[in-house]
């Protein structure tokens, strides 16, 4: 893995999980969106599906293709209905506007589609901080295949050991890892398996303990405490 320079050119996150404190809404779409089918996953269960579009997701959770489209309406349904409930977690739009300021590119590599992301995004106040936006609808391949990370890379025209990604999942760390890009992860040590725990440049408890972390190392000195 690169080594991280106290200088970045950019920094790329995931959204749910990362910027918003949405995954019980996530895991709550998705039990709903298939109940008419199978009972609803449990907490490790769901981690194991998640990370690629969320019609895989659905794929993945009802066993075929029989009954996706159905399931899909009825996210769609549920996510517009509560999509005003999932908020930025403290100090994410704060970090945003400090990171921009400082003259930092910064991206979003999401799961989510395309249409779900910009909405929050806009809902938010959120989206005009971000050059560039890798939704789970954009590519063929979804985490931890790389390449919408690399997407993102060549979109902010930065190198990978010049970039930052931050994100909450194990497909996010083997996505950072596959592409070059120095990983933060957000969540429990015991989320990530084997290597995974070492593939990290960092890990860290939690959301705030993160931002303060990429305060100190993407900032100029003295820029923060400005802010």
């Amino acid at each position: 893995m690169p080594i991280l320079r106290l200088n970045p050119e950019a920094v790329i996150f995931d959204l749910d999980g990362t910027l918003l404190d949405s995954m019980p809404m996530v895991r709550e779409g998705f039990s709903h969106a298939i109940s008419p089918w199978r009972e609803p996953p449990s907490p490790e269960e769901f981690r194991e599906y998640f990370g690629g579009s969320a019609q895989s997701v659905l794929r993945q959770m009802l066993g075929g293709d029989d009954f996706v489209e159905a399931a899909w309406e009825r996210l769609v349904a549920f996510h517009e209905k509560v999509r005003a409930e999932a908020r930025p977690f403290d100090g994410a739009v704060r970090l945003l506007g400090l990171l921009a300021g400082a003259g930092l590119s910064l991206g979003v590599w999401t799961s989510r589609d395309r249409w779900s992301a910009t909405n929050l995004l806009q809902a938010h106040g959120m989206e005009h901080y971000f050059t560039a936006l890798v939704c789970g609808d954009d590519l063929h391949s979804h985490k931890p295949d790389p390449a919408g990370l690399v997407r993102l890379l060549a979109e902010l025209k930065v190198r990978p050991g010049r970039a930052l990604y931050v994100g909450d999942s194990q497909v996010d760390v083997e996505g950072g890892w596959g592409a070059g890009v120095p990983t933060v992860f957000v969540g429990p040590k015991s989320f990530l398996r084997g290597v995974w725990q070492e593939r990290c440049m960092r890990i860290v408890a939690n959301q705030a303990v993160a931002y303060t972390m990429i305060e100190a190392f993407c900032l100029p000195r003295g820029s923060a405490a400005q802010g």
